[in-house]
């Protein structure tokens, strides 16, 4: 994982919840990650602030995927 990504993440959750999403980063990685980033910013597109875990974990706590057809109802009728 770059170190840019791992700093954008930075910007949208803590360090513990990096390493929760993220187990084989160490605290100290991430921090390096965020200095480094600081000092060389990246052009171009920024990465996103959260994991795909945390997003998809925040839109099924707002029952999103609760009005999704899986289609095996559908195929009985």
């Amino acid at each position: 994982m770059s170190a840019y990504r791992v700093a954008a993440l930075a910007q949208g959750q803590t360090i513990k919840e990096i390493k929760a999403d993220y187990p084989t980063l160490t605290e100290e990685q991430i921090e390096s990650a965020i200095a480094y980033t600081e000092a060389y910013p990246k052009p171009g597109r920024p990465y996103p602030v959260r994991s795909f875990r945390r997003a998809a974990g925040a839109l099924a706590e707002m029952g999103i995927f609760d009005a999704i057809e899986t289609g095996t109802e559908s195929a009985k009728e």
